[in-house]
């Protein structure tokens, strides 16, 4: 069984196809995971550290977290938007060195923080 970046990788390729059953079966195969005992924990991981690391590349470009914030709830809705805060929160974990008082100020405005104790529950809450 594949591991789980390569389950998402599959996923988000059959996404970006024309065969819908075949988007469906990588979506089925993300839910179960990488077969092992954990493996739906893994995907889970695997999702979070995704997301954080798309959103670290969106810093250097002069986005804000407010920004971002603003147009994943105008674009997607208020659901996706509480997903990106905690993105947002997982993200925060990772940077290092100075990170000026507004980005945290920000941050606590839209209260991202981080709610689960091990990244493998991340979205267990979501479910």
């Amino acid at each position: 069984m594949p591991d789980a970046d390569t389950l998402i990788a599959d996923a988000v390729a059959a996404l970006r196809g024309a065969d819908v059953r075949d988007a469906e079966r990588k979506l089925d195969r993300l839910v179960v995971g990488t077969g092992t005992t954990d493996g739906a924990a893994a995907v889970d991981v695997a999702l979070l550290n995704r997301l954080v690391a798309a959103l670290a590349r969106l810093w250097p470009r002069g986005w804000q977290p407010v920004d971002v914030a603003r147009i994943v709830t105008r674009r997607l809705g208020p659901r996706p938007a509480r997903l990106l805060v905690d993105g947002l929160a997982a993200q925060r974990r990772t940077q290092v060195g100075h990170v000026p008082s507004w980005w945290d100020d920000q941050l606590a405005g839209l209260a991202a923080r981080v709610r689960w104790d091990d990244d493998a529950d991340w979205l267990t809450g979501w479910a």
